[in-house]
């Protein structure tokens, strides 16, 4: 282990309550105590990584919104194609009766 890592542990296991300031601990049970510190903290790490994941995934999902707003698009599309085809319709109306009215002068 590198003094980089063992400094900031020492300090966590002084705040938890793990060291004691006033009596000095040997090598070996520094090195429990961190190695109990690591696996704790992987424990922690992990669950939250799980987590993480899994909002990730409920985010992937489409929502109500979403799911709304797409019925609300194709409608759109339809309501669209509907209004034209019937511009069109009326158009041939209005061709067909200015034929047959210009044809009985």
């Amino acid at each position: 282990m590198t003094v980089r890592f063992l400094l900031p542990a020492f300090f966590i296991l002084l705040i938890t309550g793990h060291v004691s300031a006033a009596q000095p601990e040997d090598e070996y049970s520094l090195k429990a105590n961190i190695a109990h510190l690591e696996t704790s903290i992987n424990k922690e790490l992990h669950q939250i990584r799980r987590e993480l994941t899994r909002l990730r995934m409920e985010q992937q999902k489409p929502g109500i919104t979403e799911i709304l707003g797409g019925i609300g698009y194709i409608l759109g599309i339809f309501g669209t194609a509907a209004y034209i085809q019937a511009k069109r319709e009326k158009k041939r109306q209005g061709d067909s009766s200015n034929s047959e009215s210009s044809e009985m002068h």
